[in-house]
Order: C-alpha cells, then sequence, then structure tokens
C-alpha cells in the first residue's frame, strides 16, 4: 500500500507546526504554566490588596497593588504570547522559504518520498528527485483537525528547531488520513516493542 498526499504549504502552517511540536513538550508547558499561573496569583493579591485600602486609605497599599498588578500582567503577557512570540521567530526562520511550495508525498512502510512540485521551488532539483526520509527518521507524530504532523530526528545543525513534515488530511489522492495514521501507530508501536527487547 502506498499512501499518496500533495500539501501546500501555508503561512499558517508555521505556527500550526510550533503548536503541534509543544504538545509534548514538557520544558514548554512548564514555563507556560508557571508564567500564566504566577500572573494569576499576582492579579489575586492586588485585587486583594486594593480591596483592603478602600478600607484604609494607606498609600503604602496602593504602591503594593500596583507591584503586583505589574508583576500580573508582565507574567500573563509572557505566558500567553511572549513564549510563543519567540518560538514563532525561530520556526518562522526556517520554514519561511516554504511558504507557497507545494509537495507531494508518497508513503509506505519503509520511507516517505517528498518532491517540491516543479513550478512551487526556486530550486529545480528539488522537483526532479524526491527527498527520501526512512522511518527510523520520524521521532513521533501527531495530528489536529486539519494535519498530521511527522517530526524528524535531523542532525541539520542550521536547522534551530523541530523539523517536520506537514500533510494536510483534505490533501491525500490515494488512501486516506486514517491509513497513514494506522501506519504512525504501528512504527511507532514496533520500535517501542523493539527498544524494550534490547533493555531485556
Amino acid at each position: 500500500m502506498v499512501i499518496k498526499n500533495k500539501t501546500t504549504f501555508k503561512k499558517e502552517t508555521i505556527r500550526n507546526i510550533m503548536r503541534a511540536d509543544g504538545f509534548d513538550n514538557k520544558s514548554y508547558k512548564t514555563k507556560k504554566a508557571v508564567l500564566n499561573m504566577s500572573g494569576l496569583v499576582s492579579g489575586m493579591v492586588c485585587v486583594s490588596i486594593l480591596s483592603r485600602s478602600l478600607y484604609s486609605g494607606e498609600g503604602a497599599y496602593k504602591f503594593c497593588a500596583a507591584i503586583f498588578g505589574i508583576i500580573c500582567a508582565v507574567c500573563l503577557f509572557a505566558g500567553m504570547y511572549g513564549i510563543d512570540k519567540k518560538n514563532y521567530i525561530k520556526f518562522a526562520q526556517n520554514y519561511s522559504c516554504m511558504i507557497g511550495n507545494t509537495y507531494l508525498y508518497e508513503i509506505d512502510s519503509d520511507e516517505i518520498l517528498v518532491w517540491c512540485e516543479s513550478g512551487s521551488s526556486d530550486n529545480e532539483k528539488d522537483a526532479e528527485q524526491p527527498r527520501r526520509i526512512l522511518w527510523q527518521q520520524v521521532e513521533k507524530w501527531c495530528e489536529d483537525l486539519d494535519s498530521i504532523y511527522l517530526f524528524l530526528r535531523d542532525d541539520d545543525e542550521a536547522f534551530d528547531c523541530a523539523k517536520c513534515e506537514a500533510l494536510d488530511k483534505k490533501g491525500f489522492t490515494e488512501c486516506e488520513a486514517k491509513d497513514l495514521k494506522e501506519l504512525c501507530g504501528a512504527v511507532m508501536a514496533a520500535r517501542e516493542y523493539e527498544n524494550k527487547r534490547q533493555e531485556k
């Protein structure tokens, strides 16, 4: 069985890849949770101090409330927007050259072949010679409503963020999205079994 897909890389694909990479990124989730929680707690303290200042009328309370208010704003901004913006800049630097390109995929149980459709890339060799990806290079996979993401294990030092192939679920020309998901699941299960067997 050969699974075929045709996907056009769009600007919003960059943000989707970034979000998909964060699905199981513990460091990213921890930083985001700590910043958001710190912001919420600071906000609650600020409100509490302000309510006390209404009864006491002391200026010290208002000063403390202002400090916690600033901490709240900074933490919530960093947690809800700042981290994502910093990550997006890094992903955009690596993926912006792919925007507008159409990629053709042929996938079986051994490998993934990727062509850049002629006319959508500045490099004519991309359209002539397929890029070959072995399943051993696929580190993880995940999905959202629109796409399936294959994250690759790569030693390219110039690529300083997660390397990923994003396949549009509406772009399958042979087989369906569920077939690719089943194949990904089988590959990962076989790899996990092999790793456990070697540990013994």
